[in-house]
């Protein structure tokens, strides 16, 4: 007991010196969340207090409101993390700076005392510069909102799970940046080691973005973005990425449930990653520390192999990217910037490995020292270069073997459609499209995939550039292979206009393609999802063909669905699409409260083609659809002006009236509904000029088909090969 005792008061004793030592980091650390923490907490209650005197009957309680104003500040949606940041880089460095001064290493070195004891008192007494301040800073702001009336159970749980994810982050840098520190000799270079373990990662994701993106024909860059997302080395990363894709910045954050642990625990996988970080950084810095000779304070690095890795990897990454600088300069013309970006990556390693050997050396006669790493370094940036430019590795011939496929989903870049999840926030086409489409037929796939892999390959190849030069396809798609290893792999393709039909009816035109276009989910799905947004929701069901709306409940709904999915079954596929324009449209919306206005779209809209016999008479039956697209008898004008587009200017050329019944039947056989976009509709069947556009605007008569103002009209589109009249 006396053992235990006394190593206790040793520790502790040991803790008030250093902390007396280092009193102005506590300090500082202490006004930094007491300005956070205390006066943040009382500055967003006194602003909710203001507003509550604007607000309406119907507004939320202040108290909820107000301690959803602290959870924005002291939650997971705050910005304490940035101060623990910020910290955990000055603690590390700061807490072994005395091993940068022969003297202090002498004096510490002669105290009798173990080298671990040092290392764990020191190290300790960091966290409790962080962590005391911190756990007041929330304590003191939890307790403001309990006095303001707006603290509960669910505020205080999202406060706790908040600083202790911040812990896990703060630990990961500290580890970090206490080991850069370790592994150097003077102030300067640790700052600087830190920032090269901190943003080495970083640096080699986007140089293998940017080459990709640069060189890569086939490259999904929507996909390769996201290769930033998976960066390891970045502990802020981690902690953040793990709050954003549990949706709670879409979602508000806040409900006043404890539910923010099922929200945000599921994704926080970021925080095992920060937890492997920081006990591997702390042990290597132990390691380190013990092994650590007292003539190492004052070099730059005191390892002389990680120098030379530093040099390299430097070297090698800060020249590719320098090259790509000047590929993007050139307008990406390959042949023209060739040379331009071997002497760029070749002066790139020349001045950084002159300067790196002066840091390392302290001292600019260094600069030339390993000068035999110069031309090393030079040739393999080139080796890579030219990996990149020839597509040595395969990248653009890639095909997956279809036994590793589990599904896969195929997006065509004309579908711009609008989507919300259940809880009515809005997702991308891509995003709905990669999670509702499962094509499990992969052979037909692997087959468009090779075609369209060659095609884009091989425009790009013709005009250096990617932009395609030539008119032999229709359609840019991005088809995504789910891999049964747990991979997404993603290729961007060109499919061409004369692509075999049977191939792509047997693609598209199956269910599960369908299903992940069009929102074709249980009625019971998109209603449930609505009715949590607001009790006051009702369904309108909107035809944009020529004509007005149909509103009704979610019966409605159910019936148009069924019916609309038979005609998906039975006419649509590719030879269909592709051949047609929609003739209509029908839109799914809500409408909240009394005054009915529109809410937007709630979910994607739904094309009609001529040959949904059964849908168009379902709108019929309900009193929506009036003939489809109007006779030629029933126009009172059509103006057609065509437009000569240069740089700077848009100039009106030619304008047209036709109000003789005999040329408005010219115009239509000349034309097609340009209202409704398909998205397989061929590019080459409607009039894409480079340097003009004809505007052609129908006017129906009044009262005809719904329409009472004189004035609305609808688009056509000129069809290739044909004039107008």
């Amino acid at each position: 007991m006396t053992s235990k005792a006394s190593s206790l008061t040793k520790f502790i004793n040991e803790q008030k010196a250093l902390l007396w030592r280092r009193m102005p980091l506590l300090a500082l650390s202490s006004l930094m969340y007491f300005l956070y923490y205390v006066f943040g907490t009382v500055m967003v209650i006194q602003h909710v207090r203001a507003l509550s005197d604007f607000d309406g009957a119907d507004a939320l309680p202040f108290s909820f409101r107000a301690a959803e104003a602290v959870s924005s500040l002291a939650g997971l949606r705050g910005a304490a993390w940035f101060i623990g940041f910020t910290g955990a880089v000055i603690l590390g460095i700061q807490g072994f700076s005395y091993l940068f001064k022969s003297q202090t290493v002498d004096f510490y070195e002669s105290r009798p005392e173990k080298r671990s004891t040092r290392f764990f008192n020191i190290f300790v007494n960091g966290i409790f510069i962080y962590l005391i301040p911190s756990l007041l800073g929330t304590l003191l702001s939890f307790l403001i909102a309990a006095a303001s009336g707006c603290a509960g159970s669910a505020l205080l749980c999202e406060m706790m799970i908040t600083r202790l994810l911040d812990l896990l982050m703060f630990l990961a840098v500290y580890g970090m940046s206490t080991l850069a520190s370790l592994l150097t000799g003077t102030i300067i270079t640790a700052v600087l080691m830190n920032l090269y373990f901190f943003g080495i990662e970083t640096l080699a994701r986007l140089t293998v973005f940017g080459y990709r993106a640069a060189y890569f024909a086939t490259a999904d860059t929507d996909n390769e973005i996201a290769i930033m997302g998976r960066i390891k080395t970045l502990p802020v990363l981690n902690f953040l990425k793990g709050i954003a894709d549990s949706g709670i910045y879409l979602s508000g954050g806040f409900d006043g449930t404890n539910s923010i642990i099922s929200k945000v625990l599921p994704h926080c996988t970021g925080c095992i990653t920060n937890i492997i970080l920081a006990v591997l950084s702390i042990v290597l810095s132990f390691l380190v520390f013990n092994k650590r000779r007292s003539e190492d304070a004052g070099k730059a690095v005191i390892y002389s192999p990680l120098s030379v890795f530093i040099k390299y990897s430097a070297g090698i990454l800060f020249s590719l990217d320098a090259g790509l600088f000047v590929y993007w300069i050139f307008d990406r013309q390959r042949s023209v910037s060739l040379p331009a970006v071997i002497l760029t990556i070749a002066m790139t390693v020349f001045v950084v490995s002159i300067v790196l050997e002066s840091i390392f050396g302290l001292n600019v006669r260094d600069a030339f020292k390993r000068a035999f790493d110069i031309p090393v370094i030079i040739v393999i940036s080139i080796i890579v270069l030219f990996v990149y430019r020839t597509d040595a590795l395969g990248y653009n011939r890639w095909l997956p073997d279809e036994a590793a496929v589990e599904s896969a989903w195929l997006l065509n870049s004309n579908y711009n459609s609008e989507y919300n999840d259940e809880n009515g926030n809005y997702i991308t086409t891509r995003e709905y499209v990669t999670e509702n489409m499962f094509l499990t037929g992969t052979s037909g796939l692997l087959k468009l995939a090779e075609t369209g892999q060659a095609l884009i390959t091989e425009e790009t190849a013709l005009s250096g550039s990617g932009d395609y030069t030539d008119n032999n396809y229709s359609w840019n798609a991005t088809i995504g292979w789910r891999m049964k290893d747990g991979r997404t792999i993603t290729r961007n393709i060109l499919i061409p206009e004369d692509i075999d039909p049977s191939l792509m009816d047997d693609i598209i035109g199956c269910e599960e393609f369908t299903r992940g276009v069009y929102v074709l989910k249980d009625p019971d799905t998109i209603l449930s999802g609505i009715y949590k947004r607001s009790p006051d929701v009702k369904l309108v069901l909107s035809s944009a063909t020529d004509h007005g709306e149909m509103s009704g409940d979610g019966e409605l709904l159910t019936r148009f669905l069924e019916i609309y999915k038979n005609d998906l079954k039975d006419h649509y596929n590719f030879s269909m699409a592709s051949n047609n324009v929609p003739i209509g449209l029908v839109s799914f919306y809500t409408e909240i409260g009394p005054s009915g206005n529109y809410d937007g779209y709630y979910n994607a809209s739904w094309p009609i083609y001529e040959p949904y016999s059964e849908t168009i008479d379902f709108l019929k039956d309900n009193g929506l659809w009036q003939g489809g697209n109007f006779e030629a008898s029933e126009i009172r004008k059509i103006e057609a002006v065509r437009y000569l587009y240069d740089d700077e200017m848009q100039e009106n050329v030619d304008s047209r009236t036709y109000t003789d019944p005999g040329d408005i039947e010219k115009v239509f056989e000349a034309t097609v509904s340009g209202s409704y976009r398909s998205a397989w509709v061929r590019n080459g069947s409607i009039e894409r000029s480079d340097n003009s556009e004809w505007d052609i605007q129908v006017y129906p008569k009044e009262n005809v088909s719904g329409y009472i103002d004189a004035e609305s009209s609808w688009y056509r589109q000129l069809l290739k090969g044909k004039k107008l009249p």
